[in-house]
C-alpha cells in the first residue's frame, strides 16, 4: 500500500529512474490493486507490439486501466474494439475532407462566443476555453447542427467526461473482490445515458422514422457519428442504450486528451512570440490560397512540427501501449510475464533520451519540420505517425485510429487562434511544463 502511494505521488521520478536502470528491459511498479510491468526501449516496445492479441491484448489492457464496465457501460464492455475502430476508420477518417470546413466554421463561431470582441488583453483559463471549443467542434461532427449548440447536450457531455475520469480512478483503487459489489454504486453510466436520451430521443426517433420510410439512404441524411452508430444499431437490433453508450464513449476518446494536449501546445505558443509569428505566416498563406481544407491543413508542416514537439516535450501521460497478458508469455529479454499481468511502455523518459532526440531537453518547435526537409520523408515525421520512439498515439496495429481526426481538429483550433489572437502567459505555468 505504501509503495503504491509512493509511486502515485512520484511516478515521473520513479519512471525516469527505472527507465535508466532497465533500458531495453523491464521493471515493475506497484499500484493499489496490481503490479504493472514497465517496458523500456524500442527493442522491447517492438517485442510487445508484435505479439498477437491472444498473447498480449491491447483491448484488455485498456479495459483494465479505464475500468470500462463502470466508466463506459456494458455495450462498450462487450465491444472488442473492432466495431469502434471500424466506425472511426470507415466513416470518420474517410470523411475528413468534408469535415475540415465544417469544423473551421464551428471553431470560429465558438471563439467569437467564448472570447469577447474587444482589443484589450483578457485573462482566461486555457483548459476551460479549449475544452469548450473542442467539445463544440467535436459535437458538430458527432451529432450535427443544431444539437452541437444545445447547452443541455454539452452539459451532459462535460458531465460524462468528468464522471468517466472519477469513476476510473475510484474503481482502480477498489480491491478486485469489491469491484462488482461497489461498481454499480460508483458508476454514473446509467444516469448519463438516461440524461442523454432525454435530449437526443427526438432526433433519434426522427432519424429512425426516415430510415423506415426511405431505407438506408435519403436526401439530407446526416453524415455524423450519431447516424453511423444508429445505422449499425438498427442492422444489429440494438437498443438506444447501445447508441448512447457508444456516442458518449466516443466523446471521451475525442475530447478529453485533445483538450489536454491543446492546453500544453497553447502554453508553448504563448511562451514564444517568434514561433507564433512564423506559424501565423504559414497558416495565413495556406488559408488565403486554399481555404480551410484538409489539404491545406496537411501542408502546415511547421504547425504540425510544433504540435508534435509539444507532445514530445510535455506529454499528457508518461506511459502508452497498454497490454494485458492473455496467457503466460516470455519476452525477448527472458522476462516471464504471467497471465493477467498488465504491461505499459514508458515513453515519457524516452522522449527526453539523447539516444533518440538530439538536445532532448530543449524545446525545438520546428524539430520535425526540419527533419522533413533534411530527409525528404513527409510521412515519417508527421504528428500522426507512431513509432517505437514516439508513442503518444500508441503503436502498431492498435495505434489510436482517431488520431487523424484529432490532429486535423487541433490544427483548425490552433490555426484560428494563431491568426486572430496574440498570446502571453499570465503566470509561471511554463516553468512546470515538464
Amino acid at each position: 500500500m505504501l509503495a503504491a502511494l509512493h509511486f502515485v505521488r512520484h511516478s515521473k521520478t520513479l519512471l525516469d529512474e527505472g527507465y535508466k536502470a532497465y533500458h531495453e528491459s523491464v521493471f515493475k511498479v506497484p499500484l493499489l490493486d496490481k503490479w504493472v510491468v514497465i517496458v523500456c526501449g524500442p527493442q522491447m516496445i517492438e517485442d510487445i507490439r508484435k505479439r498477437p492479441d491472444d498473447e498480449l491484448s491491447t483491448y484488455e489492457g485498456i479495459r483494465e486501466f479505464s475500468q470500462t464496465a463502470y466508466t463506459a457501460g456494458p455495450e462498450m464492455l462487450a465491444d472488442t474494439g473492432h466495431e469502434s475502430s471500424t466506425i472511426i476508420k470507415e466513416n470518420l477518417t474517410r470523411g475528413l475532407p468534408s469535415f475540415a470546413p465544417i469544423i473551421a466554421e464551428e471553431v470560429q463561431c465558438a471563439l467569437q462566443e467564448y472570447i469577447s470582441g474587444n482589443d484589450d488583453w483578457l485573462t482566461m483559463n486555457a483548459w476551460n476555453l479549449l475544452q469548450n471549443i473542442t467539445a463544440r467542434s467535436t459535437s458538430r461532427v458527432f451529432v450535427g447542427f443544431p444539437l452541437c449548440h444545445d447547452e443541455r447536450y454539452q452539459s451532459i457531455v462535460n458531465k460524462y467526461l468528468a464522471d468517466f475520469m472519477k469513476t476510473a480512478v475510484i474503481m482502480n483503487i477498489i480491491p478486485k473482490f469489491l469491484k462488482r459489489t461497489l461498481g454499480s454504486r460508483v458508476s454514473k453510466v446509467p444516469e448519463n445515458v438516461a440524461a442523454a436520451l432525454l435530449v437526443l430521443a427526438p432526433a433519434i426517433e426522427e432519424r429512425k422514422r426516415l430510415m423506415e420510410e426511405y431505407g438506408r439512404e435519403w436526401p439530407g441524411k446526416p453524415d455524423d457519428m450519431l447516424q453511423w452508430i444508429l445505422d449499425r444499431a438498427i442492422s444489429r437490433g440494438k437498443s438506444d442504450d447501445y447508441v448512447l453508450e457508444r456516442l458518449l464513449g466516443s466523446n471521451f476518446a475525442a475530447i478529453n486528451s485533445t483538450a489536454n494536449t491543446l492546453t500544453n501546445v497553447l502554453y508553448h505558443l504563448a511562451s514564444s512570440p517568434e514561433t507564433h509569428e512564423a506559424l501565423r505566416t504559414e497558416v495565413e498563406a495556406l488559408v488565403s490560397s486554399e481555404g480551410w481544407t484538409a489539404a491545406s491543413l496537411s501542408k502546415m508542416a511547421k504547425l504540425d512540427s510544433f504540435m508534435k514537439e509539444s507532445q514530445r516535450y510535455t506529454s499528457i501521460g508518461l506511459t502508452s501501449l497498454m497490454k494485458k497478458a492473455i496467457k503466460d508469455v516470455w519476452l525477448s529479454d527472458g522476462t516471464f510475464v504471467p497471465k493477467g499481468t498488465v504491461l505499459v511502455a514508458a515513453y515519457g523518459p524516452m522522449h527526453h533520451d539523447e539516444k533518440y532526440y538530439r538536445d532532448a531537453d530543449v524545446f525545438d518547435p520546428f524539430r520535425f519540420s526540419r527533419m522533413r526537409e533534411e530527409d525528404g520523408d513527409t510521412i515519417k515525421h508527421q504528428y500522426t505517425t507512431a513509432s517505437a520512439t514516439y508513442l503518444p498515439w500508441g503503436y502498431g496495429a492498435h495505434a489510436c485510429p482517431g488520431r487523424f481526426f484529432a490532429v486535423m481538429e487541433m490544427k483548425v483550433i490552433l490555426a484560428n487562434i494563431i491568426v486572430h489572437y496574440d498570446l502571453k502567459l499570465g503566470g509561471d505555468y511554463f516553468d512546470h511544463l515538464r
